[in-house]
């Protein structure tokens, strides 16, 4: 690492947090407000949730004629989400809840409703992953170009290359790595969720497979896993020191001048 790098004074937790939520309100907010208008406009065909809206779940009777995998469900939910009053989605959730000694056993089934909460067979088109996309394209475009996105701007601090740290920007290898890395705490769970997934097509051998050890053992041990890794990089940030995903990638977050 670059002397000068190691002698620059990092940003603390609290400046990494606002900025990280400043960056996703400029582009999450205004997609949630389109997808609340296009979701009135196709009559709940599109959808999307981005974690900044308010949801409202009631209780329900089951639809007449409703065709579903789950047998003798115990519960049918209708939920909607808003923001600003606008709706953004609305779902049936079918479910069953099984109490057992140790565990309680749940299984699930979700279908679409429209803007009225009447059921659609049309096929609908959830628009949250390509937000979150759109959200994880500016981060990476700023922080190539100058180090730093509006958020991280306004609390004064910027990405930098680890070897040239007066130099504006870092590079795209270098920037996607250090996100990858982040997200590689819920590495553990995806592999164990799409393990048991493959070798468990069926719903009732899912549901015999909630319960079991085996299964409650790898999905809490991969939990753990990843837990571990955030904790380990918000200590670091804390302690104003470089959690590992920025050592690894050869970056460092430090305070603009």
């Amino acid at each position: 690492m670059d002397d000068q790098a190691a002698v620059s004074p990092r940003a603390g937790f609290w400046r990494r947090a606002v900025a990280l939520a400043v960056d996703s309100l400029i582009i999450l907010l205004p997609a949630q407000l389109l997808v609340a208008l296009l979701f009135f406009w196709t009559n709940g065909e599109i959808q999307g949730n981005f974690g900044i809206e308010a949801q409202n779940c009631v209780a329900t009777t089951f639809p007449v004629g409703l065709q579903t995998v789950i047998s003798n469900p115990t519960g049918v939910v209708d939920c909607r989400k808003s923001l600003f009053g606008l709706d953004t989605s609305r779902v049936l959730i079918v479910s069953r809840v099984t109490p057992g000694d140790i565990v309680t056993k749940g299984v699930s089934e979700t279908f679409w409703l429209d803007a009225d909460g009447q059921l659609t067979d049309r096929p609908g088109h959830d628009v949250g992953w390509p937000a979150l996309m759109l959200l994880f394209c500016y981060l990476l475009f700023f922080e190539v170009r100058t180090g730093a996105g509006l958020g991280k701007r306004l609390m004064s601090i910027r990405v930098a290359d680890a070897r040239t740290p007066d130099r504006p920007g870092v590079p795209i290898a270098k920037a996607f790595g250090r996100y990858l890395l982040i997200f590689a705490a819920v590495i553990p769970s995806l592999l164990v969720q799409v393990f048991f997934l493959l070798r468990n097509k069926d719903l009732d051998s899912l549901d015999r497979l909630v319960g079991s050890p085996i299964y409650l053992a790898s999905s809490y041990g991969a939990g753990f896993l990843g837990l571990l890794w955030l904790l380990w990089m918000v200590v670091a940030v804390c302690r104003k020191r470089d959690p590992v995903n920025d050592v690894l990638a050869g970056t460092v977050v430090i305070r603009a001048r």
